[in-house]
């Protein structure tokens, strides 16, 4: 009897779950609330450094909090679906598209909001924007995203090492991987480059909310910003 039990049991066991499409956040980060810390330059060769508190539910609900060295808030980036909010210091917060590009108070190059998590975890933020033949576990990989810029992209193990994305109306960003952390620069330009690590993870324990009066706030002015 006992032995029925056990082949029964090995022929209902689902199959081992293959690698994670490179561009999909791995299941283990979701439902977690992780910290980071990360080293900043821009553009004008000034340095410093911030950390950042991400609360992250799914690739479309997730909250950026950003601190300075002594603890206090800079930002906090709330996104749930496509809607986003952005809330500096003490300010009333100000609504956003999470696909637009911005350029974030002190965070160096402009992205959309719904790149981040993304680039925290080490994901590629963007897809193909036609499904590929066959996803390689290591070696070279090249897409056009929905947008049709084109992506050049390195995977060991089936994760992403580094990337290139190509410009469109600036210069080029690159991406490499750097331990448990990685960097991320504007290609041709050594002075833009913002460079983290992971400090910390655990499971989610508030789950992030857009505020109730979200609806009624004007729209980012991100030229207003410093």
């Amino acid at each position: 009897m006992l032995l029925l039990v056990a082949v029964a049991a090995c022929r209902s066991a689902a199959p081992p779950a293959g690698p994670v499409d490179p561009w999909r956040i791995d299941a283990g980060d979701l439902s977690t609330q992780q910290l980071f810390r990360l080293h900043l330059r821009d553009a004008d060769g000034e340095t410093g450094s911030v950390r950042l508190a991400m609360r992250l539910r799914a690739p479309t609900r997730f909250e950026l909090a950003v601190t300075d060295p002594l603890g206090r808030s800079l930002w906090v980036l709330t996104v749930v679906d496509q809607a986003g909010v952005l809330r500096e210091r003490d300010g009333p917060g100000c609504r956003l598209s999470p696909t637009t590009p911005r350029t974030w108070p002190r965070l160096g190059p402009g992205l959309p909001a719904a790149y981040l998590p993304f680039l925290l975890l080490g994901r590629l933020p963007a897809a193909p924007a036609e499904a590929l033949a066959a996803t390689p576990a290591d070696g070279a990989l090249r897409f056009h995203d929905s947008a049709g810029r084109l992506w050049e992209v390195v995977t060991v193990e089936g994760r992403p090492e580094s990337w290139r994305r190509e410009a469109t109306d600036g210069a080029a960003l690159a991406w490499q991987r750097d331990d448990d952390g990685a960097r991320l620069a504007v290609e041709g330009d050594a002075s833009v480059e913002v460079r983290w690590r992971r400090l910390a993870r655990e499971p989610l324990r508030l789950e992030p909310r857009l505020p109730a009066d979200s609806a009624s706030l004007e729209e980012c002015r991100f030229d207003d910003l410093p």
